[in-house]
């Protein structure tokens, strides 16, 4: 459960971090944007599937790894 709260914590302090520090490349950032937006889609889409393949009880790690 610690782990958790430190993965949550992790992520809030990363969103801060990335509001307030502006980088020198950023209109490159803006340029690729779409597809980071897709692959983070992506990778939500996967990181669900495998979910829910773990309750089904018929989780494969390669199909998991694969999927992304």
């Amino acid at each position: 459960m610690i782990a958790f709260w430190v993965a949550i914590l992790a992520l809030l302090i990363g969103m801060v971090i990335g509001l307030y520090v502006t980088l020198p490349f950023t209109p490159l950032l803006v340029r690729f944007a779409n597809y980071v937006g897709l692959a983070a889609l992506a990778g939500l889409d996967t990181v669900i599937g495998g979910i829910r393949a773990g309750l089904q009880e018929s989780f494969d790690q390669r199909i998991f790894l694969s999927g992304f």
